[in-house]
């Protein structure tokens, strides 16, 4: 699964309080639904709290300079032509 970058260019307090918030969904469980006394009351999430913690954790590494990697030891090498004893 690639990252659509939905989270890119949030300030670091930002994504830092939507993880937090996803990780407690996901701990705790999801409030989707609620009903009592002929009343009722549902939330639906545009994605998975498990998705939206991949796209915050993405955006916080190309924030902090630690993004996904770009090429594999077996592209470097190839490209290269380094190969360790």
């Amino acid at each position: 699964m690639s990252p659509s970058g939905i989270y890119v260019g949030l300030p670091l307090v930002d994504l830092q309080a939507i993880k937090t918030s996803l990780i407690a969904r996901i701990t705790n469980g999801d409030l989707t639904s609620i009903s009592g006394a002929s009343k009722s009351s549902s939330r639906n999430f545009a994605m998975s709290p498990q998705d939206a913690l991949f796209e915050v954790n993405y955006a916080l590494g190309l924030l902090n300079n630690t993004g996904p990697a770009r090429a594999t030891h077996f592209d470097v090498r190839r490209r290269t032509g380094f190969h360790p004893a």
